[in-house]
């Protein structure tokens, strides 16, 4: 919880506080700069968490992962951004999708914070049941791995939805094709949100 706590007054000190040079004259980060130290912080701290994960219980990295995802860097331009939908868009488009199965990739996209790439690898041995939540491996980029957590009523529906034997999300013993699936979100966001999103769009959504 420190960790997480920790991201808020940081984000405020870069865009408040700035830096001061030589002179002792104040100067503004810029949205890069901004992101850029901001995203090191966040990964100093999965490091952190990755590292001595016997020290974490479920519902404090869940708590991490959601306050992650809440603390954004500041936006390189005003307005105008498609690529990011708020968690009431979100639930907009579960409700409203009719596809049941894209509705269910879609929640857990949302929950994980995984690309669409990630999510379709998960197999049925990658998850651990918890109380309230199951912690979930996920094999990024470069072999790296990482936990994540999603909801036990979530994950039970999509097993039960998919009839999964082997992967979380899977058809005829298969996994998806993450292009087709990103395909069918945009189409989707376009019909219901009137925005082109992606799959990864998810990735700055909160649940």
């Amino acid at each position: 919880y420190g960790l997480a706590e920790g991201l808020a007054p940081y984000l405020k000190h870069l865009r408040t506080d700035g830096w001061i040079d030589r002179n002792g004259v104040r100067h503004e980060y810029q949205a890069s700069s901004m992101r850029i130290k901001f995203n090191a912080a966040k990964r100093l701290g999965d490091y952190f968490i990755e590292h001595h994960a016997q020290a974490f219980d479920t519902a404090t990295l869940l708590y991490w992962e959601r306050v992650k995802r809440i603390m954004k860097g500041p936006e390189t331009a005003p307005g105008g951004d498609d690529k990011h939908v708020s968690w009431s868009e979100v639930q907009r488009l579960i409700t409203h999708t009719p596809n049941e199965k894209l509705t269910l990739i879609m929640a857990f996209l949302a929950q994980t914070a995984c690309s669409v790439g990630e999510a379709l690898s998960v197999r049925l041995d990658d998850m651990t049941k918890g109380d309230t939540q199951y912690q979930i491996r996920i094999h990024g980029k470069g072999r790296r791995e990482r936990r994540v957590v999603a909801e036990t009523a979530v994950i039970e529906k999509i097993v039960a939805v998919f009839a999964s034997e082997t992967w979380l999300f899977e058809h005829n013993a298969r996994t998806y094709n993450p292009n087709s699936i990103t395909t069918r979100i945009k189409a989707t966001g376009r019909e219901i949100l009137g925005k082109d999103i992606s799959a990864h769009t998810f990735r700055h959504s909160w649940v």
